[in-house]
């Protein structure tokens, strides 16, 4: 998805940088019925306006198929201060104008489309969740250097840990967590959590497909877990929806 600014060569101006990031990360483990498939949608563009990156990146068990990938870059542009349009021509202001708006709707458009595939693609039947090792990577690809921009994550995923390292379950329930226990494991296991001052919302926590009874303190001390987890890698954990989320991203 290009910018406007490559499309549209402006040589009177400097090109404005980009001022926040938001990445979008889904775990595909975890079936979410269309009600919340449709929240996850509507919360990000709620959030979009211009000057944003956006990314959105799946992940799944890591079994045969299904893997973490990179579905989405995409940006809205940076617009130019009042000041620098004085000295752009008017016909490259309108022309600008004009892809302006069509990448908002192409961005708009594309985000929805690639949520629906992973959507499509997510199975409940896959026998791990790799969510920490899967922040690892994360936070080694992309945060492992500090930026200027305003950066939040989006995790739309039950936020239940099963893998080797730890599982949050027991008896099929969530199971009764302590926070830094967990958290030594992960330590033990060398696992990087830096995410350089992110704020971090989740949508779909401790979700579950059956209509079983889940613990209000299991579900507080899973959170617990995830604001200790994100506090020790310079993040902060503005939203925990559970499942959906109350609060808009900002």
């Amino acid at each position: 998805m290009k910018s406007c600014y490559s499309v549209i060569p402006l040589d009177e101006v400097s090109i404005p940088e980009q001022k926040r990031e938001l990445i979008v990360l889904v775990d595909q483990t975890v079936k979410l019925p269309k009600q919340l498939q449709e929240h996850s949608y509507k919360t990000i563009l709620k959030f979009l306006r211009p000057g944003d990156e956006v990314k959105v990146i799946s992940f799944s068990a890591n079994a045969e198929g299904n893997y973490t990938e990179v579905g989405l870059i995409g940006q809205l542009d940076t617009k130019l201060s009042d000041d620098d349009r004085f000295d752009v021509p008017k016909k490259q202001l309108a022309k600008l104008d004009h892809c302006y708006q069509l990448q908002q709707q192409s961005l708009k458009k594309a985000i929805g489309k690639e949520l629906i595939n992973i959507f499509k693609g997510a199975d409940s039947n896959l026998p791990h969740t790799e969510l920490l090792y899967n922040l690892d990577r994360l936070s080694r690809t992309y945060y492992s250097e500090t930026r200027s921009q305003e950066r939040y994550l989006l995790i739309i995923s039950d936020m239940m840990e099963h893998s080797a390292l730890t599982t949050f379950y027991a008896s099929g329930q969530i199971r009764d967590l302590n926070a830094e226990k967990e958290l030594e494991k992960l330590r033990g296991a060398s696992l990087s959590n830096s995410f350089d001052q992110t704020k971090v919302y989740v949508i779909g926590a401790a979700y579950k497909q059956k209509k079983d009874y889940s613990s209000g303190l299991k579900i507080q001390k899973l959170q617990s877990f995830w604001e200790a987890y994100f506090n020790y890698g310079a993040a902060s954990l503005v939203g925990f929806g559970t499942p959906t989320l109350l609060t808009p991203i900002q």
